[in-house]
């Protein structure tokens, strides 16, 4: 999947089965989260978990290619539940006072 690398078909078939189920579950979650009134419901469970499947993506690609200079873990779920649970407002001031990669 990487660098024009050959996957045998049932391989490729067999993982985006697995992204798939995770995909509907963590769907699922949201939703049921959503009608409990435990988050937001701004935006469907299917919009919500296709950006947290992304957003881990990235992160997963940031640690692999920067290591400890990625992110800054703190920061990123501070927006997470910002986002998701109303929960305050981003501050900038606890991240700086205890960095933490991914």
């Amino acid at each position: 999947m990487l660098h024009d690398e050959k996957m045998s078909d049932s391989l490729t078939s067999q993982v985006l089965a697995l992204y798939e189920g995770y995909r509907t579950l963590l769907t699922g979650l949201i939703g049921e989260a959503q009608r409990l009134g435990l988050c937001a419901r701004e935006f469907s469970p299917e919009m919500a978990g296709a950006f947290l499947l992304s957003t881990l993506n990235g992160l997963l690609l940031s640690y692999l290619f920067l290591g400890e200079k990625g992110v800054d873990l703190e920061a990123a779920l501070g927006m997470l539940r910002q986002w998701l649970f109303g929960e305050g407002s981003p501050s900038t001031a606890s991240s700086e006072s205890h960095p933490r990669s991914l």
